[in-house]
């Protein structure tokens, strides 16, 4: 599982402060949907979900919060 920060307009995944991209390989990963919130919060993020992203097509992904929360 990948825990990313999805923007919510595009569906592209947080890479690094600034850039997005396609690829969920690249996307960069937290430990938790708090930390990912904390970033969210430190950087001035807005307008992206936190996502769980299960590596395997069985489960589906989950949206655990919202940036703008």
């Amino acid at each position: 599982m990948k825990i990313v920060l999805m923007e919510k307009r595009s569906g592209t995944y947080l890479k690094e402060p600034g850039a997005h991209t396609r690829d969920l390989d690249q996307a960069m990963n937290f430990e938790t949907g708090q930390a990912a919130r904390r970033y969210c919060c430190q950087h001035k993020i807005s307008g992206h979900a936190i996502v769980a992203k299960f590596l395997t097509r069985a489960l589906s992904d989950v949206v655990l919060g919202d940036s703008d929360d």
